[in-house]
């Protein structure tokens, strides 16, 4: 039976995930994802409190009354607490259910295991983005640890600078860890394992890039 250790498995993938291939049983998942979950909820209800992400809805101070302000706050807290949720939960579920066709002789149980590691590392990121929001004053598409910093700079295409801020540092350290579980999981050669990491990479991108847009579009146009 092997324990689900995410600091370990962060830090020192090779020798974790050598000891999840010869398991028969992962002991922990349901746990381990309770608690990304439950920290993700948690830090987008303090961010959300302290007002983080929400320098475009204080623009509008002086051309809406009070009320209204307030109640644009409490969607937002709101839909950030949901996010909260649903991200963690998307980013598990989603590359475990697109990694099963590709890595058929794992068993799901291992492979939503591996994807507990881009949940961990998306929390993580999420809690070191909340201060940098509240002192720089700046959102996620300016976020130092991505390149939507870089795209701003070459581009004011909202789509194109929602895609490229999701390429992340955190994003890469989740890709890496998934190419070195499944080199150590699987017998399948590297450059195929790392093309399609890199694929459902870009496919999640895409999806999370439109979902984004669409909703910036919704709230400008309400």
């Amino acid at each position: 039976m092997h324990q689900v250790r995410l600091i370990e498995g962060t830090f020192q993938p090779s020798a974790h995930f050598i000891g999840l291939k010869e398991t028969e049983q992962v002991k922990g998942i349901s746990l381990k994802i309770a608690v990304i979950i439950g920290s993700s909820m948690l830090v987008s209800a303090v961010g959300a409190y302290l007002g983080a992400g929400t320098e475009e809805i204080m623009k509008s101070m002086d051309t809406v009354g009070r009320e209204k302000l307030e109640f644009a706050k409490l969607i937002f807290g709101i839909g950030e607490v949901l996010s909260g949720l649903l991200s963690p939960l998307f980013i598990m579920f989603f590359f475990a259910l697109f990694f099963w066709p590709f890595f058929s002789q794992m068993n799901f149980g291992k492979i939503l295991s591996i994807q507990l590691f881009p949940a961990f590392l998306y929390t993580v990121e999420k809690l070191l983005n909340v201060p940098l929001f509240l002192l720089l004053g700046i959102s996620k598409e300016s976020s130092p640890f991505g390149l939507g910093v870089l795209t701003q700079l070459i581009t004011n295409q909202t789509y194109l600078v929602n895609l490229f801020s999701q390429i992340t540092i955190f994003q890469i350290w989740s890709a890496c860890l998934q190419v070195i579980a499944f080199r150590k999981m699987s017998d399948k050669p590297m450059s195929l394992i790392v093309l399609i990491v890199i694929f459902t990479h870009i496919i999640y991108m895409l999806l999370v890039t439109t979902s984004i847009t669409l909703i910036q579009d919704l709230v400008i146009s309400l």
